[in-house]
């Protein structure tokens, strides 16, 4: 059975029974803060992650714990809530189930080729580098040992090691000389928290400051989708690894 489900112009209470439903897909730190937004705005908030007591169930007007990779127990929950808008916010989600929720008329935002692109490295660099002409750091792609060592020579001492589905950098490794390659290669295919079976080897680039400049597509106020940019946020990192804006 195909359900459609449009965002309302209107925003209904949390307590109404015609309440207007956001369903997060990734309840960690950031996605507690998007609740707690949502939550600011109106909206009746349902919050889902891969284990119990995630932080954005502390906030949640309900949760559900589970495997998110898991396209039954993804589209249980979504079928159960029937939420106006499913907004994923980690790496470890059913991409194909994201696609086929959005052709049954539910809204995904980011939309599910957005999340696909996104969540992938390999996929975004080549959109950024190749398709947009944006100047990125030089790179490889390497799914061996052997083709990691060649990738490092080429690119040169020191460089980066990144699993090509992760999050918060967690199977990256900083490469200082040959002899890293082995531990940086192990740790990306056995730690990734998305898929460690290739990785993308990167020219390290010194800086002093990061910065995020956001793309926010929206209606105005004729009814027409329009982009637009939000002062850009500088930030820093202290030598614990926090970053400060």
């Amino acid at each position: 059975m195909t359900m459609v489900i449009s965002l309302r112009n209107t925003i209904f209470a949390p307590t109404s029974s015609r309440r207007t439903k956001i369903m997060l897909l990734g309840s960690g730190e950031l996605g507690k803060e998007i609740i707690i937004e949502a939550q600011r705005l109106g909206f009746y908030a349902v919050a889902v992650d891969r284990y119990d007591d995630a932080p954005g169930f502390g906030v949640a007007h309900k949760s559900y714990a589970g495997n998110m990779k898991d396209a039954g127990f993804l589209r249980s929950i979504v079928e159960k809530e029937k939420p106006d808008a499913i907004v994923p916010e980690i790496e470890a989600i059913n991409l194909d189930l994201l696609f086929d929720l959005e052709k049954e008329g539910y809204n995904v935002i980011p939309n599910a080729a957005a999340t696909h692109a996104a969540m992938h490295r390999e996929r975004i660099r080549e959109i950024i580098a190749k398709k947009a002409g944006v100047e990125t750091s030089k790179y490889e792609y390497v799914t061996t040992l052997d083709e990691m060592r060649e990738a490092c020579e080429k690119l040169g001492y020191p460089c980066w090691s990144k699993a090509i589905m992760d999050s918060s950098g967690h199977a990256s490794s900083f490469i200082k000389s040959e002899k890293d390659t082995e531990a940086a290669f192990k740790k990306a295919t056995t730690q990734a928290r998305g898929s460690g079976e290739k990785l993308i080897i990167e020219e390290h680039i010194p800086f002093d400051l990061e910065i995020t400049e956001l793309a926010v597509r929206h209606y105005d106020e004729n009814g027409n989708i329009v982009t637009s940019f939000p002062k850009p946020v500088g930030h820093y990192q202290t030598r614990g690894g926090d970053y400060h804006a």
